[in-house]
């Protein structure tokens, strides 16, 4: 009888670890996809230019994909602490202005070629506290990904921080906003209340995992923060109502203070 008990939790235990692998797989996929892409973009761009000036912006974009790939696959190792909420998370004084920036080089080429203006509105010294790999390719970049999916051509895609005041010290607020096709009431609802939705193509047929916005809340959670959703679809009125989705989120914009000395 021991032995069968023992086998069973071997089992239970294997299962386990077998889907903690499969999600760290899939997260890691997902978010890889900006990264490669914008380097394959690179590529074929370079390959076919016949302009010295443009092959140096495309090389250039090219580097910084790839770096970003390099620091996904490097971070594998801090899946497993993303998804056991049991093991800390490491965070760090991350600079806003240029981990934006360093997300946007990436994804203007997406953007560019769907016709969509990228918007960036981020003062040059404000500071957060979270993981950098985390916030620039899984939280920026599959927000701002999403909002080039889901827009038109013409359509606009702002990126903005600001310093605020809290009770709990000061904070910094994220914000990106889209003039896209907006989030239907019964998607949204589901992803306020954290449940799987079904992925849904973009505006020009682009697939998805609908794994996105998912993603971003447990990463800002993890990070010591909170996400807040707003999004509608147009409705013909009257009064006429815009479509559009923003995304806010908020980190602690200091560093925590040092225990204090015995």
């Amino acid at each position: 009888m021991r032995g069968c008990i023992e086998r069973f939790r071997h089992q239970r235990l294997l299962e386990a670890q077998t889907k903690e692998q499969e999600a760290l797989l899939r997260v890691l996929c997902h978010d890889l996809c900006n990264s490669v892409g914008a380097s394959l973009t690179a590529l074929q761009t370079i390959a076919t230019s016949t302009s010295e000036k443009e092959r140096a912006t495309w090389l250039d974009l090219g580097l910084t994909a790839t770096r970003s790939a390099l620091d996904l696959i490097g971070h594998v190792a801090e899946y497993r602490t993303l998804l056991d909420e049991t093991r800390p998370f490491k965070i760090e004084p991350v600079d806003v202005a240029r981990a934006c920036e360093e997300s946007l080089s990436v994804l203007r080429p997406a953007a560019s070629a769907k016709g969509v203006q990228l918007l960036l509105d981020v003062p040059a010294d404000l500071t957060l506290v979270a993981n950098r790999v985390v916030l620039v390719h899984n939280v920026i970049n599959n927000l701002v990904n999403n909002a080039i999916k889901f827009s038109r051509p013409g359509d606009r895609i702002w990126l903005a921080a600001s310093r605020q005041p809290s009770p709990t010290g000061p904070e910094c607020v994220l914000t990106v906003r889209d003039e896209g096709i907006g989030i239907p009431p019964a998607i949204l609802a589901k992803l306020l209340r954290r449940q799987p939705v079904v992925s849904r193509p973009g505006t020009a047929r682009e697939p998805g995992t609908g794994m996105g916005v998912t993603l971003v809340e447990l990463y800002v959670r993890r990070c010591g923060g909170r996400v807040r959703i707003e999004s509608s679809v147009a409705s013909p009125g009257p009064p006429p109502t815009p479509s559009g989705t923003c995304v806010t989120l908020w980190f602690p914009a200091d560093a925590p203070a040092p225990p204090a000395s015995p």
